[in-house]
C-alpha cells in the first residue's frame, strides 16, 4: 500500500486514478512495479503495525511510512 503524509495525517493512495496523463487501474500494483514513479509522484510504501494501534502516529523513515503507537497518548 502507498500513501502520503500531510501534516501528520496519512493519505492513502486511491485505487484508481491518473499518473501524469495516463489513467491507471490499481495504482498500488502499478507503483509496486514502478517504485521510481511512485517516489516521483510523492507516494511512499506504508508499513502498518502488526497489532492494532489505538492512537497511531505515522513516521517517514528513509522513504517508508511506518505506523507507530503515539507515545503521548
Amino acid at each position: 500500500m502507498f500513501a502520503k503524509l500531510e501534516e501528520g495525517r496519512l493519505i492513502i493512495c486511491p485505487r484508481n486514478g491518473y499518473v501524469g496523463k495516463t489513467a491507471i487501474s490499481n495504482i498500488d500494483l502499478y507503483f509496486e512495479k514502478n517504485p521510481e514513479i511512485a517516489q516521483k509522484e510523492g507516494w511512499k510504501p506504508v508499513v502498518f503495525a502488526e497489532e492494532p494501534v489505538e492512537n497511531p502516529v505515522y513516521i517517514d523513515e528513509d522513504g517508508i511510512i511506518y505506523e507507530r503507537e503515539n507515545a503521548n497518548s
